[in-house]
């Protein structure tokens, strides 16, 4: 792996999901890309002018938010130094990106050339409160073009890999995309599970998983549980630390279930974890 993208809300910044980021880093000896976001669509003005005939747009400061525009420039710029001294003090290579504009799609463009993102879910640019994962974390889920990982609040390491299996395409995709993007973690320990009316692997299913994962990941254990994934994921990550769930695409599959807001308390629960996705 070679380029990991952190996104960045530019006036708040995450200490968590910085240290996430840059152990992410060290594991995969990538440098991490801070990707620090602004909207400036209230503090600027977007201005059509010409240049040898050719119409071109730019933004201008809006007269009416001169006071908060520099407020801002100021909070960037600590940001940005934040950013960097965070990263040489973890012992990790950097770059940085700085996007001014809409952020969920100046953050999608940036999927397109990227390895991974890794985002804090409560990032929003909204005035308004949000609930978890806001509209801006919602957004980059459903259209990024790389995978995503969703960063933990609370994070000593990873020291066991979940992935949940439900038979699909886009499932299978992201245990594989997750396993060939950190070989370093085949020693860790793996639990694959699944949630289903028998609460039973079926043979074949199990047979076909042992024989690929054997050549991944020295550690392996099957798990079926008797639930819907909605509740019993919840209820399986409840007291799990330093573990990282592994799930298919956002919006298209069971992922979408635990995002729901009637599922917000377990979600909370949930994201004591980084959760890894990958669309198919």
């Amino acid at each position: 792996m070679e380029k990991i993208l952190l996104a960045i809300d530019a006036k708040d910044p995450n200490v968590h999901a910085l240290d996430f980021a840059c152990y992410i880093g060290r594991v995969t000896k990538s440098a991490v890309t801070g990707v620090f976001l602004e909207n400036l669509l209230t503090e600027e003005k977007l201005v059509f002018t010409e240049e040898a005939g050719v119409p071109v747009a730019n933004w201008e400061p809006n007269t009416k938010a001169i006071a908060p525009l520099k407020e801002k420039t100021s909070q960037v710029k600590d940001c940005i130094e934040w950013f960097k001294q965070g990263c040489v003090a973890r012992d990790v290579r950097y770059k940085l990106h700085r996007d001014r504009g809409m952020p969920a799609e100046e953050m999608i463009a940036e999927s397109r050339y990227a390895d991974m993102i890794i985002i804090d879910p409560a990032t929003s640019f909204r005035k308004t409160v949000e609930s978890i994962p806001t509209e801006f974390t919602r957004e980059i889920l459903k259209n990024t073009e790389c995978p995503v990982i969703i960063a933990p609040e609370n994070f000593e390491g990873i020291d066991e890999v979940i992935f949940s299996y439900n038979k699909s395409e886009s499932c299978l995709f992201a245990m594989k995309q997750f396993t060939y993007l950190f070989p370093d973690l085949g020693n860790k320990k793996v639990k694959v599970i699944t949630f289903n009316r028998s609460g039973t692997w079926e043979d074949h299913d199990k047979y076909i998983f042992t024989e690929w994962l054997n050549n991944h990941y020295a550690d392996i254990e099957f798990l079926a549980v008797k639930d819907e994934i909605s509740h019993g994921m919840a209820e399986f990550l409840h007291n799990k630390k330093n573990a990282i769930l592994v799930m298919g695409s956002y919006g298209r599959t069971t992922l979408s279930l635990l995002f729901e807001k009637s599922q917000s308390d377990k979600l909370m629960r949930i994201l004591n974890n980084a959760i890894f996705i990958s669309h198919l």
